[in-house]
């Protein structure tokens, strides 16, 4: 049976069913089984939030068994211990990378990381209780984000009320106190 963790970000409305979750787990079905189970909403998910997914023992396995962009319409992950206790790849439809996705402003002297794996939950859950979300660039690769060398462009919005212009990875900045540009996308951009 897999082990799995859904935070107390979830938001049901209408039609919608999201959930943010931190996840160690055997496989994305039973990802997506055990957390319809807990909502006790039938179907499928339209969106799956990954709070800085799990790398250790999981970055050899396959997408099949891990999460995936395959796990619901949209799959948003932000990064935030990369290469440490979380993944340093994009696994969503749409993946942030605050401050290049590994050390966190505000953490210090992070041994273990424990700190900086845990901003992701900090990132977002402040979105859901102010309603704004965080400013991104658009990178080319994983590593140019990871790296901060993207666009200048603001392409993407990170949060309870994630939008973009298209999928890929993206490249946000925040001070120690998890404060960064407010986002301005215009309204065509997807929101989800």
């Amino acid at each position: 049976m897999s082990r799995f963790w859904i935070e107390t970000y979830r938001h049901v409305t209408l039609n919608t069913e999201h959930v943010a979750f931190r996840l160690l787990l055997e496989s994305s079905s039973s990802v997506r089984s055990t957390a319809l189970h807990q909502t006790n909403v039938p179907g499928t998910f339209r969106r799956f939030t990954g709070l800085d997914p799990a790398w250790p023992l999981f970055f050899v396995t396959p997408a099949s068994g891990r999460l995936d962009k395959e796990d619901a319409d949209l799959v948003d992950v932000i990064h935030t211990c990369a290469g440490d206790l979380g993944f340093s790849w994009a696994l969503g439809t749409v993946d942030f990378f605050p401050n290049g996705g590994s050390h966190q402003p505000g953490c210090g002297l992070d041994v273990g990381g424990t700190c900086s794996h845990g901003m992701s939950h900090k990132y977002f859950a402040k979105t859901v209780t102010t309603g704004q979300t965080y400013q991104a660039v658009y990178c080319k690769t994983d590593l140019n984000a990871m790296d901060g060398k993207c666009t200048d462009q603001a392409d993407a919005c990170m949060g309870d009320k994630v939008s973009f212009k298209e999928p890929g990875s993206f490249y946000l900045f925040t001070d120690d106190n998890g404060l960064t540009t407010l986002c301005q996308l215009p309204e065509e951009g997807e929101t989800n």
